[in-house]
C-alpha cells in the first residue's frame, strides 16, 4: 500500500467531526494544535506521525494513533531500534508473526484521509491517489496497542 498519506491541516477538529461524523476523543493530547493549522498545507503522515483513525475498540470517536506498527512481541529494549513497520499485504497478513495476532483478533481501524501517495522509485516520483468527488474518505488499517511490559505504557500504533 502506501508509505505516506495526507490529512488536511487547514481543517480543524470541528470540520473533521462534521465530515467523519465522529467527535475527537477528548483525552488525545495535542489534537487541537495538530489539526488546526491556518497554513492550508496538508499534513503528510509518515511512519511515526500521529494521524486520525477510528478504531473498532472505540468506533464512536476519532483518535490520534501513530502511523506504523509495533509488534506485541517486541522487547522494550528494542523499541527505539525498531523501524516502523507498514505495508501489510493481504496475501501474508495471516502468516507473518508481525501482524498475524492483530489481524486474528480483529484490531481494525479506519484511516481518515483525503488521499495517499504511491511512490514510483524507478521514475523517482510520487502519485497522489484520491477520490475525484469527495475530499474526505476512509480506508482500512490494522492496529496493535503495544504495551511495554516493564513500564505498562501503551503505545497506539497502526498500519495500513
Amino acid at each position: 500500500m502506501c508509505s505516506s498519506y495526507t490529512t488536511k491541516s487547514k481543517t480543524n477538529k470541528e470540520v473533521y467531526e462534521k465530515n467523519y461524523g465522529k467527535p475527537w476523543l477528548t483525552d488525545d493530547l495535542g489534537v487541537e494544535e495538530k489539526y488546526h493549522d491556518a497554513s492550508g498545507e496538508d499534513v503528510i503522515g509518515y511512519p511515526g506521525t500521529p494521524m486520525p483513525v477510528i478504531t473498532i475498540e472505540k468506533p464512536e470517536v476519532i483518535q490520534a494513533y501513530i502511523f506504523g506498527f509495533i509488534p506485541h512481541w517486541l522487547s522494550p529494549e528494542k523499541l527505539n531500534e525498531q523501524r516502523s513497520t507498514f505495508n501489510a499485504r493481504i496475501e501474508t497478513i495471516t502468516q507473518l508473526a508481525t501482524w498475524r495476532d492483530a489481524w486474528k483478533t480483529g484490531q481494525r481501524c479506519l484511516v481518515c484521509t483525503n488521499g495517499f501517495y504511491e511512490h514510483n522509485k524507478r521514475e523517482k516520483r510520487k502519485m497522489f491517489i484520491h477520490l475525484k468527488d469527495e475530499e474526505y474518505f476512509y480506508y482500512g488499517g490494522i492496529f496493535n496497542n503495544y504495551i511495554n511490559k516493564q513500564t505498562g505504557e501503551i503505545k497506539k500504533p497502526w498500519l495500513l
